[in-house]
């Protein structure tokens, strides 16, 4: 069984009943919790699943002090943060599948806090979160850290208080380098949060975004980084990222589409609690479009911003005064394309596991431990993983998985 594409699916049915349960407005709250453990407990209990675990295994086991950890001879030397985080779990006694546990644990909690901030369809939005991120959940330790403090700081921001907020940005920052430029951004935005947009300012940006669709802007960004003041290591690697383009992305269009629906968010629905998370959106947004062309960086910097969407383009859509013309049409056509996507996950998921030489994919939980001894599972799921850096990825660079 392909444990990703049975997650999906699992997820894709509790979208499903957010539609069929749209009268009963408690159920689908009590609803949405179940799925929230389930999707939670599917994701938790996976053992030593995906490929990643070739570096961060042999990392981890070797990093029981914060001088070893330092010192990089197995795997690579990771940011700070993860650095110090691996000795902790480490010096706590947790095995590796411990340390796994943490992170999604930590990841759901910030997710459940999010999505708080919406009322109805959360079942719904979990389904396109796991659509579009499930492999930040799954395999990326680092970063689906950085995203977890990340949500946890801008909440705290919301709450105004600051300096949890400042602390919690900072180790989202320190976990990953993406998130030095998402924190980066995001605390630039709160210094010009006040200012009023006019509706041609969308328009001039909506242009712009557009035009990026047809002008790759890697030799630009490349330069503008080589005469930033950024260590040797973090320019080759965002020299790396901006190297692997893809020239044509139609998603594009569902980016312009939700730029418009915030601008009319920003302009004709009064401000409250959660209008910060639709400017964070706003910012997703911007990002998302100006990189569509360059999948393994989009594929870094989407996942601190694919949450707040969700909440914003919920409540949006979700509210029975919403200003958006022919709202319940708009409604029911990006609800039917968003269970279609899902649907296409798991069947693209699938596709591409069935391309691979060895079943990575195949589930592998802490179950699997009843019939079989820890060490012969681990060392299993470690060949598997190594193989397909080996043999796989090396025959396709821009491999998804």
């Amino acid at each position: 069984m392909n444990y990703i594409v049975f997650i999906i699916a699992v997820a894709t049915i509790f979208g499903l009943s957010d539609m069929l349960t749209v009268k009963f407005p408690k159920l689908q709250k009590n609803i949405y919790y179940f799925a929230l453990f389930v999707i939670y407990f599917l994701f938790l209990i996976r053992y030593y699943y995906g490929p990643d675990i070739a570096t961060y295994v042999p990392y981890y086991e070797y990093s029981t002090t914060l001088e070893k950890a330092s010192q990089g001879r197995v795997g690579n030397n990771f940011e700070i943060g993860y650095r110090v985080f691996n000795v902790l779990c480490n010096r706590l006694g947790l095995s590796y599948w411990g340390m796994t546990a943490v992170i999604t644990t930590l990841y759901f909690i910030a997710i459940s806090l999010l999505f708080k901030h919406i009322d109805r369809f959360r079942s719904f939005g979990l389904m396109v979160l796991v659509a579009f991120d499930y492999n930040l959940i799954y395999a990326e330790n680092r970063q689906c850290l950085a995203v977890t403090f990340f949500i946890f700081g801008i909440l705290l921001l919301q709450n105004k208080k600051y300096i949890w907020a400042l602390f919690s940005l900072l180790v989202c920052a320190m976990m990953h380098k993406s998130g030095i430029f998402v924190v980066a951004l995001s605390l630039c935005y709160y210094l010009f949060s006040s200012w009023q947009l006019s509706k041609s300012i969308y328009q001039i940006l909506a242009a712009i975004l557009l035009a990026l669709v047809f002008l790759p802007v890697s030799d630009f960004l490349l330069t503008f980084a080589q005469h930033l003041p950024l260590p040797d290591n973090l320019t080759a690697s965002l020299a790396h990222h901006l190297s692997l383009g893809r020239q044509i992305q139609v998603v594009v269009i569902v980016y312009l589409l939700l730029l418009i629906a915030i601008s009319h968010y920003t302009h004709y629905i009064e401000k409250d609690k959660a209008s910060r998370i639709g400017f964070i959106a706003l910012i997703g947004i911007v990002i998302l479009v100006t990189l569509y062309q360059y999948y393994f960086l989009l594929n870094r910097i989407r996942s601190y911003f694919i949450p707040f969407i969700i909440v914003l383009v919920i409540r949006l859509i979700s509210q029975k005064d919403t200003p958006i013309p022919y709202a319940a049409l708009v409604r029911q056509t990006l609800a039917s394309l968003l269970i279609v996507y899902s649907v296409f996950s798991a069947w693209s998921f699938y596709r591409m596991s069935n391309k691979l030489s060895c079943p990575l994919n195949e589930a592998c939980t802490v179950f699997t431990l009843i019939n079989n001894p820890a060490w012969a599972v681990r060392d299993h799921q470690m060949q598997m993983a190594e193989h397909f850096w080996r043999y796989d990825y090396m025959k396709d660079n821009q491999n998804k998985l």
